[in-house]
Order: C-alpha cells, then sequence, then structure tokens
C-alpha cells in the first residue's frame, strides 16, 4: 500500500491515513493533543503551499488551501481520526523532469557549501 504524505509550507510533514487530497486531509493522531497540534499547524502561511507525495515521491504541490473545518472521530483503540477539510485550492502536477530537476539544484547547494 502506497504511502501518502503532506508536507506544509513550513516543513512540517504528515502521514495521511488515504490518498485522498481533494478537499480534505485525514491524519491519524495518537490523542487530542496531537490533534489540537495538527489543527494549530493549518495557518494560512502554511497552507499557502502543501506538497503531498506518494512513497516519497512529489505528486502534486497544492496553493492557496483555506481551512473550511475539522472533525476529530474517536476511534475505540483511543487514537482520534483528525479530517481537515479545505477549500480554494491551485493543483499543480509535479513531473519527473521537475523533480530532476530539484535534485541537481540540491546537489548545486551542497556542492557550494550552501546546504548539508
Amino acid at each position: 500500500m502506497s504511502t501518502f504524505k503532506i508536507t506544509l509550507r513550513d516543513g512540517t510533514e504528515y502521514q495521511l491515513a488515504d490518498g485522498d487530497v481533494g478537499s480534505k486531509f485525514s491524519i491519524i493522531c495518537p490523542d487530542k493533543q496531537t490533534f489540537y497540534s495538527v489543527w494549530e499547524s493549518m495557518t494560512n502561511e502554511n497552507l499557502s503551499e502543501v506538497t503531498v507525495t506518494v512513497d516519497g515521491t512529489a505528486m502534486t504541490i497544492m496553493r492557496y488551501l483555506i481551512l473550511d473545518g475539522t472533525q476529530a472521530v474517536l476511534s475505540t483503540t483511543g487514537t482520534i481520526m483528525g479530517l481537515f477539510y479545505f477549500h480554494g485550492a491551485e493543483y499543480t502536477p509535479v513531473t519527473p523532469e521537475d523533480q530532476e530537476d530539484a535534485e541537481y539544484i540540491q546537489a548545486a547547494k551542497i556542492l557550494l557549501g550552501e546546504e548539508v
């Protein structure tokens, strides 16, 4: 099964419970505090650019998301399924060429000592 993740603008990453990233993100939280922490990270700034990766490969960049609402569903095991609903996204697919360009840019920065 594929692993879907989102990366917010500030670099915060969350693993998604499913691959549905159209108008919501489903994130399993071990407890209420984690759910609140995830919710607090969903700021306008962080949602201005969200990268969706599948098995470590960037697939889509979503821009200008607006948080419409949240829902917390408690499971019998005590975990919380956090549902975060959005609208207003612009979707930009990431092509293999984009990924290759990003790898070359990162390699150049490492060679120049700008990044470790």
